[in-house]
């Protein structure tokens, strides 16, 4: 399971639009179901039909997730991590008093 999460790198934000995905389509489950009790298959079938597909909320999901990925880049999240590789930290210099630890070995043995 860790390394499917390591793979996705979801983020908050892509946690939070996946959450409202699931509990919409849940939420028009129970309600064709509700309507499927009360009027047939056939009625609910013809309620789900008659809402239609609303593109408009799809663009919403969209544009909140975009704007929460914007938002996780300008604090220097996750999202800026993807974009902006890492810089290694630098090599500590020795001064001449600071001399390796010695092997015990003579310097042609090194």
């Amino acid at each position: 399971m860790r390394s499917v999460q390591s793979r996705l790198h979801l983020i908050w934000a892509d946690k939070l639009v996946l959450w409202l995905v699931i509990l919409g389509i849940a939420a028009l489950a129970i309600c064709w179901c509700l309507v499927a009790v009360a009027a047939g298959v056939d009625g609910a079938n013809h309620v789900a039909l008659s809402f239609g597909w609303d593109p408009n909320i799809a663009i919403a999901l969209l544009t909140l997730w975009a704007v929460l990925r914007a938002l996780d880049f300008v604090a220097g999240g996750s999202t800026y991590k993807l974009f902006v590789p890492a810089r290694e930290p630098a090599a500590p210099v020795m001064t001449v008093h600071e001399q390796p630890a010695s092997t015990g070995k003579p310097m042609a043995a090194v």
